[in-house]
């Protein structure tokens, strides 16, 4: 098997978690102990026996998944170019607070005033909200056929990992960007224009709905189609915002700018997330060859109605295994100036030479 390596030859960590992914498929599809797999292909360190059960006596029980963890924590970390979410988490943007916790807010803060002499003193009000930061779960579904589970050259590998990360930034982007864009509050703007003026507008309109301090963590999330046209934008001196790129956002207006498309055709974002409390636990991969899967994105079977759309797919009869790629993650909006959106935005190019 040909392993997922840095620069300096050494497995990453981040490779390691593919390969440990893709040797639970294998040894579904063969039969084969993952150990020995594991050891063919010298990915053993990977790989661990099992473990006692676990008792409040012994303090270092959980130092037996450490290593485990550890993987899918890098996997995660190398999500942050297509995750908007561990793109935020990567730089400590998010205020982190313990998952179930709850997060006192300051809605409205304390005044005070002048005290003439002789004169009442002013009392003053303060509010204070207590959101709970409550856990999600998204999920992502990987279909391969069992030729590709056992296949150990380069383009196969290759091509595991690539899916792999695609189907988790896809569930990540969507459920944390919609959670956002539906929050009931924020800031919701109309574009104004393509010319490079009406976009300097609406950037400057952007900026004044979002409510930020001095250590605010701003980011700028659109999809390929505005990235696009930002990069190719032309002004009087040539491009008019040369830190963009069509494909991987950059810079605009010195901040950062995401690329997701999740966040809706013709909407772009701002988001201050020092102001979202957050948490994360590491991803859990699972797998089965004798499930029923509906092929589809946005599935609709009803396991308590027995009812779907559209047929399902026998994992069995079909000769395919499926890797469930699950992660467990909660985020609060602490402030509703926090998010300001941008809708019906359209900056494609329009002058002639």
């Amino acid at each position: 098997m040909t392993k997922t390596v840095s620069l300096n030859g050494a497995p990453t960590a981040s490779g390691q978690f593919v390969e440990l992914a893709k040797l639970m498929v294998h040894s579904h599809v063969t039969g084969t102990d993952i150990r020995v797999l594991a050891e063919q292909q010298r990915v053993g360190d990977r790989v661990k026996a099992a473990v006692a059960g676990g008792s409040v006596g012994d303090p270092n029980w959980a130092g037996s998944f450490t290593p485990a963890s550890a993987l899918a924590s890098a996997f995660a970390e190398s999500l942050r170019n297509s995750s908007v979410f561990d793109r935020m988490m990567a730089d400590s943007a998010f205020l982190s607070v313990p998952m179930r916790q709850v997060v006192g807010t300051v809605v409205l803060g304390a005044t005070a005033g002048p005290a003439e002499e002789g004169r009442g003193k002013p009392v003053t009000k303060l509010s204070v909200t207590a959101p709970r930061l409550v856990e999600r779960k998204v999920a992502g579904i990987m279909v391969i056929t069992d030729e590709l589970a056992k296949a150990t050259s380069r383009a196969a590998n290759a091509m595991f990992a690539r899916e792999l990360r695609a189907a988790v930034t896809v569930a990540m982007n969507s459920d944390f960007l919609s959670g956002l864009i539906d929050h009931t509050g924020i800031a919701s703007l109309e574009s104004i224009g393509s010319d490079v003026e009406a976009i300097s507008y609406d950037a400057a309109r952007m900026l004044a709905a979002v409510d930020y301090g001095a250590n605010a963590k701003l980011y700028w999330v659109g999809g390929t189609d505005i990235a696009r046209d930002l990069a190719t934008k032309t002004g009087t001196s040539g491009r008019a915002f040369p830190g963009m790129s069509p494909v991987s956002g950059g810079t605009w207006y010195d901040l950062p700018f995401l690329v997701a498309d999740e966040v809706g055709e013709g909407n772009l974002m701002l988001i201050d997330a020092s102001q979202i409390a957050s948490d994360s636990l590491p991803l859990t991969l699972r797998t089965s060859s004798q499930a029923n899967i509906q092929m589809a994105d946005n599935p609709d079977m009803d396991a308590t109605a027995g009812t779907a759309s559209a047929q399902s797919v026998s994992l069995y009869q079909t000769g395919s295994v499926a890797i469930l790629a699950e992660r467990v993650y909660a985020t609060e909006l602490l402030r509703d100036g926090a998010v300001a959106v941008l809708t019906g935005v359209d900056y494609q190019t329009t002058e002639t030479a």
